[in-house]
């Protein structure tokens, strides 16, 4: 489905290149989920807007990207447009942003759709709602009236996996989906991104830095430290046998922070 190799990635300075991703490679096989993990700055979002073909003049990306046989580093512009959205969709992190507070979400959808599928506009307010069931929006033709300040993160991002499945794209890229809901949501999202895998046999790669979410979701884990992969394996093997020293970090993080918590959270005896 996808292969990446030898990607790199340069931020075009006064002084030259500076590199921020250096040759890292991976692929993915269809109905596959591979989890990206990593701390803030490690290059994880910065790989994943390379492929998407997200990143601008000022950065320089050098390698091979092959979906389903094309390198979309060397594909036109205007043939990546039309991949992207029909058969890559890209869910951001912060779905506050994502959307134009000036228009509904049905002028927003509709004119998304009707960039990417030959149907008529009855045709496609049926494909948004049928996917809203599917993400348990209800009363959607109520909710398409409504402007993004009114909804809140969570229904938000719901209503963005709402659209990747209207389009029913061959893979989807999840960029921190949970990071700015809460925690009741966050378990929400990833339950529902997990019915679409099961569902539509979606490819997917999800881009985290808790180890949690990625271990409910993924089969594969890639691990990213100052722009390089430095592991990647099942994630039984990642996670019960981790061998790069960042791994390990970031393991004995997640393990030393559960403590934390369950310390904290342990009731006192009545006297």
């Amino acid at each position: 489905m996808l292969h990446v190799h030898n990607l790199t990635i340069s931020a075009r300075t006064r002084h030259g290149l500076r590199p921020l991703v250096k040759d890292v490679s991976f692929s993915l096989e269809a109905n596959q989920c591979l989890g990206i993990l990593g701390e803030s700055g490690s290059g994880k979002s910065l790989t994943c807007k390379a492929v998407m073909g997200l990143l601008g003049e000022e950065f320089d990306v050098q390698g091979e990207v092959l979906f389903q046989g094309q390198n979309l580093l060397t594909l036109p512009e205007h043939k990546r447009r039309k991949l992207r959205g029909k058969e890559i969709c890209m869910v951001i992190q912060n779905a506050m942003t994502a959307f134009n507070p000036l228009f509904s979400l049905k002028n927003q959808l509709l004119e998304t759709l009707r960039t990417h599928l030959d149907e008529p506009d009855p045709v496609l307010l049926k494909r948004i709602l049928e996917a809203f069931e599917k993400m348990n929006l209800y009363e959607g033709e109520t909710l398409l009236l409504k402007y993004p300040h009114q909804l809140s993160g969570g229904m938000l991002q719901r209503v963005m996996i709402a659209l990747c499945i209207a389009l029913n794209p061959v893979m989807i890229i999840a960029d921190e989906p949970t990071t700015a809901i809460d925690v009741v949501n966050q378990v929400e999202i990833i339950q529902e991104l997990q019915k679409v895998r099961d569902l539509f046999h979606t490819t997917m790669i999800f881009i985290s830095h808790d180890l949690g979410v990625l271990c409910q979701l993924c089969d594969t884990l890639m691990v990213m430290h100052e722009g390089q992969k430095v592991e990647q394996g099942s994630v039984q093997e990642v996670i019960f046998a981790p061998k790069a020293p960042q791994t390990q970090m970031l393991i004995q993080t997640r393990l030393e922070l559960l403590r934390a918590f369950h310390a904290c959270t342990e009731v006192a005896p009545c006297s």
